[in-house]
């Protein structure tokens, strides 16, 4: 749950940046290391990898060696004292504690059926520096503070960056002697449709992209600088990269869209202008960089994603520098007119709860991903949301042609060169961009419109509190000259 959909406003906001440089959290360094798995054709479940199949994969000799071997060699150099390993199951603990003890290293492992007493001891041991490595599965990704926590192996690939946060959470406590927490970032192999959680997605750089030792905390200033450029970060794979776009000239990017995407689009300032095909390919690629589902841009600040129960989900950008995600909701209602008899007509309404609240438009995109993959209702048939389903790559339907044409789209090119899902693209530009736009001036115009019933109200209760005052002047003269003929009358 977000705190958006518990508090109307939130007043006080952080940066990670903020929190590192003021000493509420520590630092992070990264070292990737790169593994022969293959993650491709893996089941999904809840948004994740089904942890059986996921175990299977990744729990192989080749590559729980290689993730000692990385250890070891930084733990050597580092001076890492406590590290935390997350693994993909139990027996993924086992192995990787079989190669640790095969090496002379104390290890012990954790996970959801070890008895609680147990599990505490062998927490509060660790905790204190009884032994250096600890491997768990589940039960320490939130909820555990052991701050001397400097080093974390990242050995369990995820889909969410939910969770991927919560592992990462684990290191950032402030500890005596402990500047920066060091992570092991294994980068297993996986196909241009697979999105995996990765930390410097997280920053809006390419899933490969390479720390070079450097802490997050400068990253992280460097990329805040850019962020007003539009320059493409997703395309960053090194800080060589980076640096190259910070001495661009900023002239060439007057024209681009807003920097705080992470990434730049074409200008479109009209839901009634589809531009040439090249454009549709070009955005379809850099938004397939940021999900695997089939948003849409549908203005100059704003990206959408319809769903399969007829709402639909917009990221946007707002005048409080912060970026939103909403889902919009259509609602329909029988309204009786008194004036026409037994007919019936029906009567929509448009709603929109805020979901999401985030610095940059990839995490915003990334955390609506995960909000729709947690409501099976939203999902729909298996794949359907997905860029790359199969329906997106057949031909236009007769209905979408025609409806197409009637909403008169100027298309630069030839149709019949589209897809359906490209089709289905431009209508979505077409229709929720006027649509949402209706929805807001309807908004606006019910804001408006209860703002004049309080007014009314407002005068309304101010001409009672005359006459009642009035009334209260009146009754007291009239009371005086009562008192006053009764005395007289007495004379």
């Amino acid at each position: 749950m977000a705190l958006t959909n518990a508090f109307d406003e939130l007043v006080y906001h952080r940066t990670t940046s903020q929190m590192i440089e003021d000493k509420w959290l520590c630092d992070m360094k990264f070292h990737r290391i790169v593994s022969d798995t293959n993650l491709n054709g893996l089941p999904e479940r809840a948004g994740d990898f089904e942890a059986g199949p996921l175990s299977q994969r990744v729990n192989n000799s080749a590559r729980n060696l290689q993730i000692f071997h990385a250890w070891w060699g930084m733990s050597q150099e580092k001076k890492i004292k406590t590290t935390l390993v997350f693994a993909a199951s139990v027996d993924h603990i086992q192995s990787l504690c079989a190669v640790f003890q095969k090496h002379g290293v104390a290890v012990r492992g954790v996970h959801g059926g070890t008895p609680a007493q147990e599990r505490k001891e062998t927490l509060d041991a660790f905790g204190r520096g009884d032994f250096p490595v600890l491997v768990n599965c589940g039960i320490v990704a939130e909820g555990v503070d052991i701050p001397a926590i400097d080093g974390i192996v990242l050995a369990r690939p995820t889909r969410s960056l939910v969770l991927l946060q919560q592992m990462l959470g684990r290191g950032l406590r402030p500890y005596a002697g402990k500047s920066a927490c060091w992570f092991i970032d294994v980068c297993d192999s996986v196909g241009t449709d697979t999105v995996l959680a990765a930390p410097p997605v997280l920053l809006g750089l390419a899933r490969d992209f390479e720390f070079e030792n450097r802490p997050v905390s400068e990253v992280m200033k460097k990329l805040e600088k850019l962020q007003d450029t539009g320059r493409p970060l997703h395309m960053c794979k090194s800080w060589a990269d980076v640096e190259a776009l910070a001495a661009e000239d900023v002239d060439s990017t007057e024209e681009s869209e807003p920097a705080s995407y992470g990434f730049q689009l074409q200008a479109f300032d009209s839901p009634f202008e589809a531009g040439p095909a090249k454009q549709l390919d070009d955005e379809a690629q850099r938004l397939a960089q940021l999900s695997r589902f089939a948003w849409v841009r549908l203005g100059p600040s704003e990206c959408l994603l319809t769903l399969p129960d007829e709402s639909w989900l917009t990221a946007t950008a707002e005048d409080d520098g912060m970026f939103h995600a909403y889902h919009h909701r259509r609602h329909k209602t029988v309204n009786f007119s008194p004036h026409a008899g037994t007919t019936r007509k029906f009567k929509y309404f448009h709603t929109k709860a805020r979901i999401v609240t985030q610095d940059t438009l990839a995490w915003t995109i990334r955390s609506a991903d995960t909000y729709v993959t947690q409501r099976s209702e939203l999902l729909g048939r298996p794949g359907v949301l997905l860029r790359a389903a199969p329906w997106r790559k057949m031909p236009p339907s007769a209905a979408q042609l025609k409806t197409l044409q009637s909403l008169k789209i100027n298309f630069d090119g030839n149709v019949a060169d589209l897809t359906r899902g490209e089709v289905s693209d431009l209508l979505s530009k077409r229709m929720y961009g006027a649509k949402a736009r209706r929805a807001e001036a309807e908004l606006i115009r019910l804001q408006k419109k209860e703002d004049r019933s309080k007014k009314k109200e407002e005068a309304d209760t101010r001409r009672l509190k005359q006459n009642e005052e009035r009334m209260e002047k009146k009754n007291k003269k009239f009371a005086h000259f009562s008192s006053h003929l009764l005395r007289v009358g007495a004379l």
